[in-house]
């Protein structure tokens, strides 16, 4: 009798012990990125341990102000990922080696103290970072209005507890993202870019189709001053993968001609080499690059002028703000054909505006809001010259006065497509918090993408 209690009651209690683990194995994924909210449009993967990366990206520190990374109580052997959630929200997930010392660093840090919810520890930093915190991850959210932090808490509670399946682990945007070698990769559907150069992220994106369908995936790595994204467009969706692979076919390799008209201070410069004939309709299926282009197509034919176009093509946003975007365009030509309209130009452009000579073979477009000035050079293989001032259109084909270093040059030269931007010029003022700042990218003045 004694027996079968002592057999039963071993039963029982392993019983118990089974379902407790059971249920902590269901209920705590064992992988810390599980806390990834699924749905992202963005993300980004950095490997803190690889020593260009490390010493050049700050998130965590400054983000966290957790000091020094060894006592930091984050386990830095493991990928850091920073990404866009689906309502637009920033974030950043890490692996935690000590949860307790985490908790102290940031309350030593002057973190305000948020509620434990399900064994999870919040903190808010600098008033609007909500950082929560488990055994085995670290997730910070935000900008988050303090009016907003209690559903925060609610949410990020569920991220730093759910299961892989409902994260981004097992996503295509993951298995993309874990597969690109390298210090810091990233993948983001075209829509989560800036929206004035979205288009140059999908080019060759078939009409109709929306922006998400289009994923940037890129090798990023960090060289001189300069940030480097050598990205490879591509969808999962395989109809839309097609065009998009097809449609670069297009691109040949850009060289020198046009890179030295770029002033080192301008904020943007969009460099190709093309046939125009073949160009043009990747141009027209692209909404957000025909935005960019609205002053140029207001003022001329520019499809005609595409037309003609044989060789490297520049566009360059030497400055924008207070509602202007200067713009400078320079182009090889095949041939100069389309002057042959410039009469019906003349006759048909809007009311109110008007197109007068310039000098020879060079004409200005004026309105109640802007002017532009275009001409052809008289070279036996002519050029298009344009912009939103004489200067600019006059500069548009000649060597700047403080032009591109040559290290940032050779990162252009031979790419299917190149995107210059630079990051002193896109920070409007010391409140302006600009991605590099966001990201602690230390002294890089240059953003380059270039497509493989």
């Amino acid at each position: 009798m004694r027996n079968d209690i002592a057999h039963t009651s071993i039963y029982t209690l392993l019983t118990i012990c089974c379902a407790v683990c059971i249920t902590l194995l269901c209920s705590c994924s064992s992988d810390y990125r599980s806390a990834i909210p699924s749905g992202c449009k963005a993300m980004m993967r950095v490997d803190a341990a690889d020593g260009t990366v490390g010493k050049k990206l700050s998130a965590l520190e400054d983000m966290l102000k957790i000091g020094s990374p060894e006592e930091s109580g984050i386990d830095f052997r493991e990928s850091i990922y920073l990404f866009e959630s689906v309502d637009g929200s920033f974030g950043l997930c890490a692996k935690v080696s000590d949860e307790d010392r985490l908790c102290d660093i940031l309350l030593k840090n002057k973190a305000e103290q948020g509620p434990k919810r399900q064994g999870c520890h919040f903190f808010v930093l600098n008033g609007n970072i909500v950082v929560g915190c488990t055994s085995s991850s670290v997730l910070a959210m935000g900008p988050v209005m303090p009016v907003a932090q209690g559903e925060m808490y609610n949410r990020m509670t569920r991220f730093l507890l759910q299961d892989e399946e409902k994260s981004m682990i097992a996503s295509p945007m993951m298995n993309k993202l874990e597969s690109i070698d390298g210090g810091m990769a990233i993948v983001a559907q075209a829509d989560a870019l800036p929206e004035k150069f979205a288009g140059v992220f999908a080019l060759g994106l078939p009409k109709g189709t929306e922006l998400s369908q289009c994923i940037v995936s890129a090798n990023v790595r960090f060289s001189e001053d300069m940030l480097l994204i050598d990205a490879e467009p591509m969808s999962f969706n395989t109809n839309v993968d097609k065009a998009l692979k097809a449609s670069y076919d297009v691109f040949r390799p850009v060289t020198r001609k046009y890179l030295h008209a770029m002033e080192a201070t301008s904020l943007v410069g969009l460099f190709a080499n093309v046939e125009g004939n073949r160009f043009l309709p990747l141009l027209q299926s692209s909404g957000s690059l025909q935005t960019l282009l609205v002053g140029i197509n207001q003022a001329i034919d520019f499809n005609a002028v595409m037309k003609s176009i044989d060789g490297d093509i520049c566009l360059t946003v030497p400055a924008y703000g207070a509602g202007r975007m200067d713009i400078a365009m320079a182009a090889q030509l095949r041939d100069r054909n389309f002057l042959g309209d410039i009469g019906y130009w003349k006759e048909s452009v809007p009311l109110g505006a008007r197109i007068t000579d310039w000098r020879k073979d060079a004409y200005c477009y004026s309105d109640d809001s802007m002017t532009f000035y275009f001409g052809v050079t008289q070279e036996e293989k002519p050029q298009f010259y344009s912009g939103t001032s004489s200067v600019l259109a006059e500069h548009s084909i000649q060597r700047a006065g403080h032009s591109l270093p040559e290290y940032v040059m050779k990162n252009v030269i031979g790419k299917r497509l190149a995107l210059v931007l630079n990051i002193p010029s896109v920070i409007d003022g010391e409140d302006t918090v600009a991605p590099a700042k966001f990201l602690g990218m230390g002294n890089v003045r240059t953003i380059i993408y270039t497509v493989k």
